[in-house]
């Protein structure tokens, strides 16, 4: 099972099963083009906005998910898990 990652001027953030990283990216794009603005991040239970800018140092990753692990799970936090 793939995971999708994104990092975010040093903060890792795990995006669930149900979120596409295409249109994620996307979205970040478009608001870099217009000068800036803020993006909701799904982050299980809490709201996370961020502020999206042309400065700002974005990473995508699709990383394999250790075997048996729930994707979802890493949805929930912004943690690095050392066996990724």
């Amino acid at each position: 099972m793939q995971l999708h990652r994104l990092t975010v001027d040093g903060h890792e953030y795990y995006l669930p099963s149900s979120q596409s990283l295409e249109e994620m990216k996307g979205k970040i794009e478009s608001l870099v083009r217009e000068g800036g603005g803020w993006i909701d991040m799904p982050n299980g239970s809490r709201h996370l906005s961020i502020l999206v800018s042309p400065g700002l140092r974005i990473t995508a990753e699709i990383l394999e998910a250790p075997s048996g692990a729930p994707a979802d799970e890493y949805a929930h936090s912004t943690e690095t898990y050392p066996d990724l």
